[in-house]
């Protein structure tokens, strides 16, 4: 049956142990921008229920209770595809209205299973050569005491961010082209690379594999989840950088973080989003 999944990956991430203060809130905060070279933005950036992709000249956010289940995320359309915008918008307004549902890696891979059948569909209906296409990554957080799901596929990235350090809980779809190049601080743009996962685009209907991280929700860590127009420009030690310089900011923080890509000349989408955990 096209475009239905057959595996995933449901794997956990640990932290030390210690029961630690309870987490009952979170802060999101975030921003979207088309760049400095692209003409619009294929981008979409969604926050518990709320989503957008108008460029933005400062950082949104939004303090959210644990009380139900919801979804923060980041969605690319692919460049070079038709309907690329349309691919992230239809991502993440699925994902915000079954994020009540998503409670295992299970329902994550069939849910993308049904956004890729979607997508092909709406390929056919309106003509377009192939399926519009786009990458995602979410934090599903699914209540007071439980762990998060972290969900990827494609080039977007989670990061956790702690006096740890920054360490990427996402696993990249990507193969390098041109040869074998040495990656720089584990940036997605030192080489020229395609991907070989993405909800929709040129290869689907396929087979797809979802990658799922179940994550303890924990005070002294913070989640960065973001398009590869920020990790095309910018390292692990670089967004640890600014992190640790503007830990108890996080406007400041993804200010900053636009800021740098901008300067390095903006040549993607910018998207991303900070979720700091609350007592």
């Amino acid at each position: 049956m096209a475009g239905v999944l057959s595996m995933w990956r449901d794997r956990t991430i640990t932290t030390e142990s210690g029961s630690g203060p309870v987490v009952r809130r979170l802060m999101a905060t975030g921003m979207t921008h088309r760049g400095a070279r692209r003409r619009a933005n294929e981008d979409m950036l969604g926050i518990a229920g709320w989503s957008g992709n108008a460029d933005m000249d400062e950082p949104v956010q939004r303090l959210l209770s644990l009380r139900a289940p919801f979804a923060c995320a980041v969605a690319d359309g692919l460049g070079g595809h038709e309907g690329g915008a349309l691919a992230s918008s239809i991502v993440i307004a699925r994902l915000a209205r079954e994020a009540m549902r998503l409670n295992d890696a299970s329902a994550v891979a069939s849910l993308v299973a049904s956004l890729e059948a979607d997508l092909v569909r709406l390929a056919g209906e309106r003509g377009f050569a192939r399926a519009p296409g786009s990458t995602l990554a979410a934090l599903i957080v699914r209540g007071e005491g439980q762990p998060m799901l972290a969900v990827n596929i494609g080039d977007s990235r989670i990061y956790r961010i702690s006096v740890r350090g920054t360490e990427r809980l996402s696993t990249d779809d990507t193969h390098a082209t041109g040869g074998e190049v040495e990656e720089t601080d584990d940036r997605t743009g030192i080489a020229g690379h395609v991907l070989v996962q993405a909800i929709g685009g040129g290869h689907a209907p396929k087979r797809l594999t979802p990658h799922v991280v179940e994550v303890p929700l924990r005070a002294d860590e913070r989640y960065f989840l973001c398009t590869d127009g920020v990790t095309d420009v910018m390292g692990n030690s670089e967004i640890n950088a600014l992190s640790l310089r503007h830990h108890d900011d996080d406007a400041a923080f993804c200010t900053a973080v636009f800021a740098e890509c901008m300067a390095r000349g903006g040549p993607d989408n910018i998207t991303f989003c900070l979720l700091r955990p609350l007592h």
